[in-house]
């Protein structure tokens, strides 16, 4: 419409504006003339905000609104929402249906009507982040394994990995104790086998949090091998004889090492025994531990030392005294491995003295008479040798006897 010079808009068009001018009394009104103006669409603009939140977790399926919601243009058309990245999200009325991991894109538009052009589309990001997943990783049965050069066992049980749907994979954070191939464990030493479950990403899941379970490896036991020894064998003062035949020990590569448990009866040095008396000399093998095998129990073996009769004694001298002789000697070195019960000095012609040791008295002689004595040492076993000889001769009213009693006593 037009007031004046002033045009007034009513709607979307070709506006034309008309002039006229009357006539009077000297001239005709003027032939009317004509302008157009056009009248366009007017522009209409969506207000559309950031979204909140900014960013979401991926979820298989998983929504979320649209928040906030776009405000239109003055053409009152509704406001209409789509997905610009339909492998990340799609989009329904104001709902967001999570696709992937990824930048989800939303756009706002808005349609003209006869007086409004559809509105410019406005577009917000929604970032869809990777969601975590879990490995479930169980305690190992058996929890202990005992160390065995080159030995393996699997993983027991296997772990369960998370929605990713990548195998777990295994491997050891302890190499100088064991190794990992597939689901199979070697062992290499004793000590704490750390078996770690890793599980990998990918577009949607981070890689899975290390998930780790230990298995001890314990030392192996040993075995010693100790065959029976050649016994009995007969005592000698001093003597000695060699473990025959000697321990053959386990896999720790320690040396055997010999002892006796019968101390009284023989002692070790090496693979040498040294015997101490009659009786079973007990032999004991022992091998100690090594980096990946325990101590070997002990082994024991017995060997018989029989006794023998003791040695001869060392025949002193003889003493006379009235119808008696005093004989004086020194013990064996050796009394066979038994105890010596006594000692018995016999004197030719005829008379026996006995005493548990030196001197010996001899009585019942004959003045005047020389004799030739000697002594020999009984054990449980028998009599020893005889000594070497010595002579005496009884003399009436001698008074040396006594005092070599007495300095003996």
């Amino acid at each position: 419409t037009v007031s004046s010079t002033t045009v007034t808009i009513v709607a979307v068009g070709t506006c034309t504006i008309a002039a006229d001018q009357a006539g009077d009394t000297n001239y005709l009104p003027a032939t009317q003339v004509t302008q157009n103006v056009a009248i366009g669409l007017a522009s209409q603009t969506i207000t559309f905000g950031a979204q909140t939140p900014s960013s979401q977790v991926f979820s298989p399926l998983g929504t979320f609104a649209i928040n906030p919601l776009a405000a239109g243009g003055l053409s009152m058309n509704t406001v209409t929402y789509s997905s610009l990245s339909p492998g990340i999200c799609s989009v329904s009325v104001t709902t967001v249906t999570i696709i992937s991991a990824g930048s989800c894109i939303i756009a706002a538009d808005q349609a003209g009507d006869a007086l409004y052009a559809a509105a410019s589309q406005v577009t917000r990001t929604v970032t869809v982040n990777q969601a975590s997943q879990t490995i479930s990783f169980g305690a190992q049965v058996p929890l202990t394994q005992a160390f065995n050069t080159g030995g393996a066992f699997p993983i027991n049980p296997l772990a369960s990995g998370g929605a990713s749907m990548n195998a777990v994979t295994y491997s050891s954070l302890t190499s100088s104790i064991c190794t990992v191939s597939s689901t199979t464990v070697t062992i290499v030493a004793v000590g704490t086998c750390t078996i770690a479950a890793n599980q990998a990403g990918n577009t949607n899941y981070f890689a899975a949090i290390q998930a780790t379970q230990n298995v001890v490896i314990s030392q192996a036991s040993q075995t010693i091998t100790f065959g029976v020894q050649i016994s009995p064998i007969t005592f000698s003062a001093g003597g000695s004889f060699a473990i025959s035949p000697v321990a053959t020990g386990g896999a720790s590569s320690s040396p055997v090492v010999y002892s006796s448990t019968t101390t009284g009866v023989c002692t070790v040095n090496g693979t040498t025994v040294s015997m101490v008396s009659a009786g079973v000399c007990t032999l004991a093998a022992n091998q100690a531990a090594g980096a990946n095998y325990s101590a070997a129990l002990q082994v024991t073996q017995n060997v018989t030392i029989n006794a023998t009769v003791p040695d001869a004694p060392t025949i002193g001298i003889a003493v006379s005294g009235d119808a008696r002789a005093t004989i004086i000697f020194t013990a064996p070195a050796s009394n066979g491995g038994s105890a010596i019960t006594s000692y018995t000095a016999t004197c030719t012609p005829t008379g026996t003295g006995t005493s548990a040791a030196s001197p010996i008295a001899v009585t019942g002689l004959t003045n005047a008479t020389t004799y030739t004595c000697s002594v020999y040492a009984t054990n449980a076993i028998g009599n020893s040798a005889a000594s070497g000889t010595v002579t005496v001769t009884p003399v009436k009213g001698s008074v040396l006897v006594p005092i070599i009693d007495f300095l003996f006593d």
